[in-house]
C-alpha cells in the first residue's frame, strides 16, 4: 500500500511539473522563466529539507505523509481555480510550483524513514530499488498522463486530477495502522535535532562524498529536465504530447536499468557504478545537444535515463545501509537537500546560458562539466574509498 502511495504521489508531482512546464512556454517566451520551474519546484526542498527530516524523525511519520498529500492537494485545487478564473501568470505560477515543492520536503524523508522500518536489512538494497524505480515509473506515467490530458481537455485539467488522486491518498494513509516510536529527549527540540544530523553526516569521510556526489548528479538531471521543453519546442513546436514522450523516455530507461543493478553491486564498487553512470547521463546530454532528429533523441534520453538511475539509486543504497535509524530521516533530509541544491543551481545556471547560447549549447556545456566533475570526484571524493 506504501509503495502505491509513493507511486502515486511522485506520478501527480510528475504530472504537475510537467503541465507547469508546458504552461509556462505559453505563458512566456523567456528560457530562464521556463527554467525556473525547475527551480521553483527544487528550492523549496533545498531551505526546508532539514526541519522537514528532523519533524520527521519526531512526529508520527504517517502524520508527515498526510500532511504532505492534503498540502499538494490544495496547491492543485487553487492552480485549478486560477487556470479557471483566467487569473493565473507566470510569476503565480512559480509561487505555486514553491509551494508544491515544499510538500516533497516533508514526504520526501519521511518515505525514506519509513521504507527501512517495515523492511529487513537484507532487502534493503532491492527495496530501495523498487522505491527508485517507482519514482522513475511516475517519470513515465506522469508525463504521458499529463501530456495526454493537456491535448485532449488542456492543463487545468492535469491539475484538477493530481488534487482528487492527493485526496485519495489521504484516505488511504489516514486507514493505514501505524504506531510512532516515541522520540528521544533530543528529538523533542527541533533545532538541536538538525544540528545533530549535520553533525552525524558530516563528520564521516563517506557519508560526505555521497552527498557531493548526490549533487552533482541531481544538477545534471535537473537541468535536462528544465531545457527538456525548449529540446521538444525546437524538434516539434507546439506539440506537447512530444515533451511528454522525451520525459518519459528518460524515465523508461532508467526503469530497465533497475533489475541490472543488484548483480552490478556484486561484480563492481559503488564509486564504479557511480562514475559510470554520470559518465554515460554527460555522453547521453551531449548526444541530445548535438542531434536534430526526434527517434535519436528518444534513444539518446533512454541511455540518459539508465545512467541517471544508475548513479542516483547507488547512491542511496551506499547512504541508507550506513545510516543510524536514530537520525535516517535527517540524514536523508541532508541528501534530499544537496539534490534539490544541486538541481535548483543547475536548472537556474543552464538556464540562464540557455537564454545565451540556445538549449542545444547549454546542454553541451553541462555535458562537458559534468564529465569533469566525475572525474575530479572519483579521484578526490570516493564514496566507497576502501573498495577502490
Amino acid at each position: 500500500m506504501l509503495w502505491t502511495i509513493w507511486l502515486g504521489a511522485n506520478v501527480c508531482a510528475w504530472m504537475t511539473e510537467v503541465a507547469a512546464a508546458w504552461l509556462m512556454t505559453s505563458l512566456t517566451t523567456s528560457a530562464l522563466m521556463v527554467s525556473l520551474v525547475q527551480t521553483a519546484i527544487t528550492l523549496p526542498v533545498f531551505l526546508l529539507a532539514l526541519p522537514g527530516g528532523a519533524l520527521a524523525d519526531r512526529m508520527n511519520r504517517r502524520l508527515g505523509l498526510v500532511l504532505s498529500q492534503a498540502w499538494l492537494a490544495g496547491v492543485a485545487g487553487l492552480l485549478t481555480a486560477q487556470m479557471i478564473t483566467g487569473l493565473l501568470t507566470p510569476w503565480s505560477l512559480l509561487a505555486l510550483m514553491f509551494a508544491a515543492g515544499m510538500a516533497t520536503a516533508l514526504r520526501w524523508p519521511v518515505f525514506n524513514a519509513i521504507v527501512p522500518e517495515i523492511v529487513v536489512r537484507e532487502q534493503l538494497a532491492s527495496a530501495l530499488t523498487l522505491h527508485a524505480m517507482a519514482m522513475n515509473g511516475a517519470r513515465v506515467f506522469g508525463p504521458m498522463l499529463a501530456g495526454f490530458v493537456v491535448a485532449a481537455w488542456g492543463a487545468t485539467w492535469v491539475f484538477a486530477i493530481v488534487c482528487v488522486l492527493s485526496l485519495g491518498s489521504v484516505v488511504l494513509l489516514v486507514r493505514w495502522p501505524y504506531e510512532a516510536a516515541p522520540p528521544s529527549e533530543s528529538q523533542r527540540n527541533l533545532l538541536l535535532a538538525i544540528g545533530e544530523g549535520l553533525q552525524y553526516m558530516l563528520r564521516n569521510q563517506g557519508r560526505r562524498a555521497v552527498i557531493i556526489h548526490c549533487g552533482v548528479v541531481y544538477m545534471a538531471v535537473t537541468s535536462l529536465l528544465a531545457l527538456l521543453p525548449l529540446v521538444a519546442h525546437s524538434l516539434r513546436p507546439g506539440d506537447a504530447g512530444l515533451y511528454a514522450s522525451l520525459a518519459a523516455s528518460a524515465a523508461l530507461g532508467a526503469i530497465c536499468a533497475g533489475p541490472f543493478l543488484h548483480r552490478a553491486r556484486q561484480r563492481y564498487s559503488s564509486q564504479t557504478i557511480v562514475t559510470c553512470g554520470l559518465l554515460v547521463v554527460a555522453a547521453g546530454v551531449l548526444g541530445v545537444s548535438v542531434v536534430d532528429h526526434v527517434a535519436t533523441t528518444i534513444v539518446l534520453l533512454f541511455i540518459t535515463g539508465a545512467g541517471w538511475l544508475s548513479a542516483g539509486n547507488t547512491l542511496t543504497v551506499t547512504l541508507q545501509r550506513e545510516l543510524s535509524d536514530t537520525f535516517r530521516a535527517r540524514a536523508m533530509s541532508i541528501f534530499l537537500t544537496t539534490m534539490m541544491a544541486g538541481g535548483a543551481l543547475g536548472s537556474a545556471s543552464f538556464g540562464a546560458l540557455a537564454d545565451y547560447v540556445g538549449p542545444h549549447g547549454s546542454l553541451a556545456c553541462m555535458s562537458g562539466v559534468l564529465a569533469c566533475l566525475a572525474a575530479l570526484l572519483r579521484l578526490f571524493a570516493s564514496v566507497d574509498p576502501k573498495a577502490d
